[in-house]
């Protein structure tokens, strides 16, 4: 997270990639349920912003006269199994 103008008016979009070295991992990170052997994996999910938290921690990053933090109602999180690559989207402004 970096300052940017449009922090102050509502948002900044943000976005984190990475990559497991196995699903459990992936589903384990993020306090997910792992499907079933026979169901589809699922690519993309949004979840809400406490239950990301609660996985994950807090995120916020300090500046000079306040902080940045995730503002987004949700978080989506892209998921590639074959690949085992996951991308964490949303936004982020001015929290204090």
């Amino acid at each position: 997270m970096k300052w940017q103008p449009s922090c102050k008016t509502g948002g900044k979009k943000f976005a984190y990639q990475g990559v497991v070295p196995h699903p459990d991992v992936f589903y384990t990170l993020f306090s997910l349920e792992m499907p079933k052997a026979k169901s589809k994996h699922w690519k993309q999910k949004k979840v809400p912003l406490e239950d990301f938290e609660k996985a994950v921690g807090h995120i916020v990053a300090p500046m000079r006269y306040g902080s940045l933090s995730i503002n987004s109602p949700t978080v989506t999180i892209v998921w590639d199994v074959e690949t085992l690559q996951f991308e964490v989207k949303g936004t982020y402004a001015v929290g204090y």
